[in-house]
């Protein structure tokens, strides 16, 4: 018994497609190994930015014996009338090196055949793993893969090293042009030095001593432990979604969290833009009290130890700061145009071709809206009110703020709706149009702001089946799923 280790090393990773590549990792391993006759205790898979592993404990050195029937031609052409082997019974038996006694016959079908057993060997585990790693590797599908030597070749990045061990033996294979070796590399830095590695136990160690931590939990459970322990020093909690942790526990090999301040009072600008440059761009967490508010620090995530992290801070400041100088001018410029005039200009956005533009549904919507308020009984006061939410539904994604930061779409059209004298119900309308965006997300609170946002999910959802953007399999970019999961 002997462990086997494949890593494959690439450029960098996109954070998102990690756990999938490191789970199909596995279930494609799975499925490839069942094609042999070897046995193994266990399979585990790692993903980082930088790499994807296949670890396979006690892997059987050699597939066993195989003791096989054979089938040879029919009775009536290898036997004689008075029993005597014919020509074909004799090239039969020389053919698999057996005795002509131990050639019997059997029923097939709808006649007699001669038959003999056969011993097949079993393969070496080393020429079998030749065979298994190239076309594992192949198995992988990733949305949009690259090619770089031939269009034949794709992989999510480019592949730069390949190792391949079977005990201490280099299992040799090639693939996108990339000799397996027993050659890998720690975490990324400006002195990029190539690691011998003697065996699997041996690449586990090299690898924690080089700053790479390959368990993802283990990442993870570094991110949330120290985040909020940094967090306490200062009176406050991490703020986070199971989406962004993953991201930023799959942008980093050596996660190393620490705390940088914000100066947020000199910003006059709502904060969800504050929370959406920490978020979105510095790929960090905005810390809050515990009423939720706001406090003037985030917490970054550093790949790599805690080594001049001052200078690292100091980086994350400057560029927090730069996003938000970025932000508080188009919040200023946007409170000089009224969303109403911001409405007709809708006709130059496509919503989805074949559906038109994002005047066209704004008019849809305000049809919806008509027929709901019939069949549901609104009184004029709330029929009106819903009417005027759906008009100004999508007004904000024209504005300067929902272009350079499209998650707060909703959430800046209410602002800019308050702002402009709108009811109260209008603008809380428009902020939960697009309530819930994910599985565990928050619903409506309000009567017009649930409705709103039903008649917008039937539109986009019936809609897509009208021009033909049926879900299929594991397809589904525009989440149609999502959308009727949320209705």
């Amino acid at each position: 018994m002997k462990d086997y280790l494949l890593e494959i090393y690439t450029e960098e990773i996109p954070a998102r497609l990690v756990n999938k590549a490191t789970y199909e990792l596995k279930q494609n391993a799975e499925k490839e190994l069942s094609q042999y006759a070897l046995t193994f205790k266990e399979i585990h898979t790692f993903g980082t930015p930088r790499r994807l592993v296949l670890y396979i404990s006690e892997l059987s050195e050699m597939e066993p014996d195989k003791e096989e029937e054979v089938k040879g031609p029919p009775v009536s052409i290898a036997i004689g009338d008075n029993g005597t082997h014919l020509i074909p019974f004799k090239k039969f038996a020389e053919s698999l090196g057996v005795r002509e006694e131990d050639i019997f016959i059997k029923e097939f079908g709808k006649g007699r055949y001669i038959f003999a057993k056969k011993i097949a060997k079993g393969r070496k585990a080393e020429d079998i793993l030749k065979l298994f790693a190239p076309v594992l590797v192949k198995s992988l599908h990733f949305p949009k893969p690259m090619h770089w030597i031939s269009k034949d070749i794709k992989f999510i990045r480019p592949i730069r090293s390949i190792l391949s061990l079977f005990g201490e033996n280099i299992v040799k294979f090639s693939y996108a042009g990339v000799e397996a070796s027993n050659i890998t590399y720690g975490l990324r830095i400006s002195q990029l030095k190539p690691i011998e590695i003697k065996n699997p136990a041996d690449y586990f160690k090299k690898l924690k001593e080089n700053y790479v931590i390959l368990s993802y939990d283990d990442r993870k459970k570094i991110i949330e432990k120290k985040s909020f322990r940094i967090a306490q020093k200062v009176n406050g909690i991490p703020q986070y979604t199971e989406d962004l942790l993953e991201e930023v526990t799959n942008l980093n090999e050596y996660p190393t969290p620490f705390l940088a301040e914000i100066d947020k009072e000199n910003f006059t600008i709502p904060e969800c833009i504050i929370e959406s440059v920490i978020k979105s761009h510095l790929k960090s967490f905005p810390v809050v009290d515990k009423k939720g508010k706001l406090l003037p620090y985030f917490i970054g995530v550093r790949n790599g130890c805690s080594d001049f992290i001052e200078n690292v801070k100091e980086g994350y400041e400057r560029v927090a700061k730069a996003r938000l100088l970025d932000g508080k001018f188009f919040f200023e410029e946007d409170k000089k145009i009224p969303l109403e005039t911001l409405v007709n200009k809708l006709s130059g956005v496509v919503f989805l071709k074949g559906l038109g533009t994002l005047k066209e549904k704004t008019e849809r919507l305000l049809k919806l809206s008509d027929y709901l308020s019939k069949k549901i009984n609104l009184d004029r006061t709330q029929y009106e009110i819903l009417s005027r939410s759906a008009f100004l539904s999508k007004a904000d994604l024209l504005t300067n703020v929902v272009r350079e930061f499209p998650a707060l779409q909703g959430e800046m059209g209410s602002i800019y709706a308050a702002l402009q004298g709108e009811k109260k119900e209008v603008y809380v309308a428009i902020k939960e149009q697009y309530l819930p965006r994910f599985s565990d997300d928050k619903l409506p609170k309000t009567l017009i702001g649930t409705y709103l946002s039903i008649i917008d999910k039937i539109d986009t959802l019936v809609g897509s089946f009208i021009i033909g953007l049926n879900v299929s399999g594991s397809k589904d970019p525009y989440g149609l799923r999502r959308i009727g999961n949320s209705i």
